[in-house]
């Protein structure tokens, strides 16, 4: 019908806002000393690609201007890329405020999907609440996301159907997972940490899931790990109460209820 041509061309990357956040390249790989990317107390989506930027120049054959390709870390997003810099009642899930690099990993649809989701969820709040969509709380946001199955966070072994799904959700945001694995090999370099898929050649972005991201949810827990965990929630132990006995999983729901939305 369109003599084996697309209908319309295919924009890699275009024109996008200035927001309230700029979602960066610091975003999307390791914090210093973690496995993990940058925790993200607002996050309303997550997502998981590599920076995959292509040429935007030929000066002469076999030499291309601006191609740049390195691995990232499962990343969280947090909704004020979505909020205008300078305009309210506006929320925007795909031409998100982010730098050059920053825009790679976040746009697939499964991101922009996410985010779509907190857009929609998020304008229902605020005319609800009778508030700016700028003025929506997000942690109450968060919930109720997290109620959906929407994932902020990553956890490879914590998946939506866990009792203690919301908890580790709510709590990654916050940064309570971050010294879990250090960091201990460079950022952009995956090198076997993560397994092949077999029939995808390699080096190739389709991996299993990456190690070092989960949180162990079923193993009992430490009076160390307690007590940091407190601390970072700034609960008492008093307060918590009797913790013998009781898994990280269990530790984490029961400290949700004390101090989560």
């Amino acid at each position: 019908q369109s003599g084996h041509w697309p209908s319309r061309l295919y924009v890699r990357e275009g024109r996008r806002m200035e927001g309230r956040y700029v979602f960066t390249q610091q975003d999307a790989q390791h914090a210093e000393g973690s496995a993990r990317a940058p925790a993200q107390p607002q996050a309303v989506a997550m997502g998981d690609y590599p920076f995959s930027v292509h040429g935007t120049y030929t000066p002469e054959p076999g030499c291309t201007t601006g191609v740049f390709g390195a691995s990232t870390r499962p990343f969280q997003v947090p909704y004020g890329v979505m909020l205008p810099k300078r305009l309210n009642g506006l929320l925007v899930p795909v031409a998100v405020s982010s730098s050059h690099l920053g825009f790679q990993p976040i746009r697939l649809e499964p991101t922009w999907t996410a985010l779509g989701q907190a857009a929609g969820l998020a304008a229902a709040q605020a005319i609800r609440a009778g508030d700016a969509v700028r003025d929506v709380d997000v942690t109450r946001l968060q919930r109720r996301l997290h109620e959906r199955g929407a994932k902020t966070f990553y956890a490879s072994d914590v998946p939506p159907s866990s009792p203690y799904f919301a908890a580790v959700q709510y709590f990654g945001n916050r940064g309570f997972f971050q010294d879990r694995y250090p960091q201990a090999w460079p950022w952009d370099q995956w090198g076997g940490e993560a397994e092949e898929v077999p029939g995808v050649p390699v080096p190739h972005q389709w991996r299993t899931a990456l190690p070092r991201h989960d949180v162990a949810p079923e193993e009992p827990i430490t009076e160390k790990r307690a007590r940091t965990w407190l601390e970072k929630a700034g609960v008492s132990a008093e307060a918590f109460g009797s913790y013998d006995g009781m898994t990280r999983g269990a530790f984490l729901d029961r400290l949700y209820e004390r101090v989560g939305p």
